[in-house]
């Protein structure tokens, strides 16, 4: 598929030049779309395991998640510190906001580490071997894999309540699902791009909600720091539990309106 080569070199072009970048030109943004581009491409690797036995999928994305994985925990930490920004003075939280600097240095340290000439040749050996299954992809498997998986994202749409577990899933199979929508021609990748699903907005939200909800009540729990900033983070998870309920609610009304039910 013609469509599908075009993709995977503007995917492969996209992840080089992320990975390229500077330490100094490196921002939150960046460490964002480095690993939207992985995601991308363990989507397009699912299309390919759909389509051949041969192709080894979890061993051709493991290098790039290893590299996925450790931008995550940069990741986190920066969504922490813009949420800091967002509801607490600058003049408040200090003691705890020396140590997030410090974790954050620590684990963006870690993931520079790992951009050697090494992982580059590794990387690039993975793009090699994966451009001659492009060329074998069988039309009519791909499209049955994408109609079993939007029936399976249809049977959790259905259920009258979905649990948080549930949710994380449902999140999961629908990037996976409008990437592998994008990857078939350059009309889906206009559409997909241009709509970006309010669905799938929502979720992404509501899990940035949860995973600093879950980090707070760690540093609550085990954190050595001072009784007053304790009771300022205790105060801070309650605004964002807050806030994804709200989100929830959200969810919820977007269910029925999903493109899926088109």
């Amino acid at each position: 598929m013609k469509a599908l080569k075009t993709y995977f070199k503007t995917r492969k072009k996209a992840l080089l030049s992320q990975l390229g970048k500077p330490k100094k030109k490196y921002t939150p943004e960046t460490f964002h779309q480095l690993r939207v581009e992985i995601k991308k491409l363990n989507a397009l690797f699912d299309l390919i395991d759909s389509s051949s036995k041969k192709f080894r999928r979890k061993k051709m994305i493991k290098p790039f998640k290893i590299i996925f994985r450790q931008a995550g925990k940069v990741r986190d930490l920066q969504i922490e510190e813009a949420t800091f920004k967002k509801y607490i003075q600058d003049d408040l939280l200090l003691e705890y906001r020396t140590k997030l600097n410090k974790q954050q240095g620590k684990e963006k340290k870690l993931y520079f580490s790992l951009l050697n000439d090494k992982t580059t040749r590794l990387l690039k050996k993975k793009y090699k071997k994966t451009n001659p299954f492009l060329s074998k992809i069988d039309c009519k498997k791909v499209n049955r894999h994408l109609l079993i998986k939007a029936a399976k994202i249809k049977d959790v749409l259905r259920q009258p309540y979905l649990d948080i577990g549930q949710l994380h899933e449902l999140r999961k199979l629908l990037k996976i699902y409008y990437y592998n929508q994008m990857s078939q021609s350059l009309e889906n990748q206009k559409q997909t791009t241009a709509k970006k699903e309010n669905l799938t907005e929502l979720l992404g939200k509501w899990n940035d909600g949860a995973v600093i909800a879950g980090r707070l009540q760690k540093t609550i729990e085990k954190a050595k720091i001072n009784t007053e900033e304790i009771t300022l983070l205790e105060s801070l998870k309650i605004k964002i539990a807050t806030k994804n309920k709200l989100l929830l609610d959200q969810i919820k009304l977007a269910i029925p309106q999903s493109e899926l039910f088109e």
